[in-house]
């Protein structure tokens, strides 16, 4: 069979790479077929300083992190080790420290072939879908980037108008 026109060249006549070969992913895990790219859904809460109301309710933060991992049972260990990595104290300003610490891995999913590389969470369900569309879908100027301030290239930019998806 001809190799001519098929994109296909004997090992030898193939060309070199330019840049040497990465030995780590940029997701932080080693390169290894046997790996599978996992996202966790991570639980934080503001603990305010000692000596505070005791309350039951606190500020919590939910984070998506994504890594990748051999196996589920590794993923979730690796899930808690960064929840714990995550937390911090700082001082405030009336005096004493607060505390952001980790609760725990609130969902933890393996993203297989059917998500893209841009992807990090999804979630199938069943929803009533009929009526307007923008009761389902919030209008863009209501999203948290345009409404905590906004990223600083869009501050730069002056961007922020509506624009509609089609």
């Amino acid at each position: 069979m001809p190799l001519a026109g098929h994109g296909l060249r004997p090992a030898p006549l193939r060309r070199r790479a330019s840049r040497p070969q990465l030995k780590r992913d940029p997701l932080d895990g080693a390169l290894d077929s046997c790996m599978a790219r996992f996202a966790a859904k991570l639980l934080f809460r503001f603990r305010p300083p000692n000596g505070g109301k005791k309350s039951s309710r606190f500020l919590c933060e939910e984070r998506i992190v994504t890594f990748i991992a051999p196996s589920a049972t590794k993923a979730l260990s690796r899930a808690k080790r960064l929840a714990r990595q995550g937390a911090h104290s700082f001082q405030v300003v009336g005096g004493g420290r607060a505390h952001f610490e980790p609760v725990g891995v609130i969902e933890l999913m393996e993203l297989g072939v059917e998500t893209g590389p841009g992807e990090v969470w999804w979630d199938i369900y069943v929803r009533k879908v009929s009526g307007r569309r923008t009761k389902l879908v919030p209008a863009e100027r209501s999203l948290r980037i345009f409404t905590d301030g906004g990223s600083q290239r869009q501050r730069k930019s002056g961007r922020g108008r509506r624009e509609q998806f089609r």
